[in-house]
């Protein structure tokens, strides 16, 4: 299964539109946040794919959308979040250990990244 993974389009479609239409042969696609809503205007314009997303720093009021998400993908256990506070406080090696270790995943994926004081 081809899948393909975006984040922070902030309603602004027009690139994700892009990168959907140069990959016709993915199946599932995934958005790391920023806006999760936009999801919903991505799903009635390619209804033939199949969205995951999860929750961002900037998506306020978007009901009960999960923060982070494991799914399993041929087999293959993916983990992913947006703007873990985990990564924040303890950095990119550990954040990837989270998914790997905590999750068993065999892949992490995020997009924003902050350091907390």
């Amino acid at each position: 299964m081809k899948v393909l993974v975006m984040s922070d389009t902030h309603g602004y479609l027009t690139n994700a539109m892009k990168a959907i239409e140069k990959n016709p042969d993915v199946e599932m696609i995934i958005h790391l946040g920023d806006y999760c809503r936009d999801v919903a205007d991505l799903e009635q314009l390619y209804p033939d794919k199949k969205f995951e997303y999860v929750y961002g720093n900037s998506d306020f009021g978007v009901g009960t959308v999960e923060v982070e998400k494991t799914l399993e993908i041929e087999g293959r256990r993916v983990f992913f979040d947006s703007w873990s506070q985990i990564f924040g406080k303890v950095g990119s090696g550990a954040y990837y250990c989270q998914g790997r270790v905590r999750k068993c995943a065999y892949c992490t994926l995020w997009s924003y990244t902050y350091s907390v004081d």
